[in-house]
């Protein structure tokens, strides 16, 4: 979906848009992408213009994973989906549409009907990602795994000799970092955490549940 270019700029607000060009200011009579509430005000208005749809998941500019039990059930969630929009008037991007899958990327996560585990490309990158150098590279690979925390069991013990090293860091820190036999192996505990990565399935009514809480 085109999220951006299609919602009206408040009249009053429309002289805050403009940006200086060679030929003079020129400004926005629809929502551009990088106002600062843009992203707020287009997740509000898809929220009502696909409300009473619980088949489907709207993310910003994203309307995805379809719930359907079957094929023909697709069809009717998708023209619904579709009229619904064309009510609003808002288009679709014909390059950006995936239909009729039993999978589908969203945020990062693969998911079908099934499950929902992190993105096989995703998991080279991390699985490949050579040892750091530096803060900034530590940095960079404990926040490529921690998108995934939630798929990796134990990680703040497997990671908290990792950490140790953020201590008092700045931003794009260049210290070395100072490699040990426990944080080596840590970091390589790691790389393989994220390879045998968890599944994560859906809730199962009929199975028993155990809960877990804090104090």
């Amino acid at each position: 979906m085109r999220a951006y270019q299609q919602i009206p700029v408040n009249p009053a607000d429309i002289p805050k848009t403009a940006i200086t060009t060679p030929f003079g200011l020129f400004e926005y009579v629809f929502m551009p992408f990088g106002l600062r509430n843009a992203g707020q005000t287009f997740q509000h208005y898809i929220h009502q213009v696909l409300s009473n749809l619980d088949f489907c998941v709207p993310y910003l500019d994203d309307v995805s994973y379809l719930a359907s039990n079957n094929f023909e059930e697709h069809k009717q969630h998708l023209k619904q989906v579709f009229e619904r929009l064309s009510q609003h008037g808002l288009k679709l991007n014909p390059l950006k549409c995936v239909l009729g899958k039993s999978s589908v990327k969203f945020l990062g996560c693969l998911i079908t009907s099934e499950s929902v585990k992190p993105l096989p490309e995703r998991v080279q990158a991390i699985s490949q990602f050579p040892k750091p150098q530096n803060i900034a590279e530590l940095k960079r690979f404990l926040a490529m795994l921690n998108f995934y925390r939630r798929f990796l069991p134990n990680a703040a013990d497997t990671q908290a000799s990792l950490h140790e090293f953020l201590k008092n860091s700045k931003k794009n820190d260049k210290r070395p970092v100072c490699w040990t036999d426990v944080t080596l192996a840590s970091f390589e505990k790691c790389k393989a955490d994220i390879i045998n990565a968890a599944t994560l399935t859906f809730h199962a009514p009929n199975q028993q549940l155990s809960i877990m809480v804090d104090a």
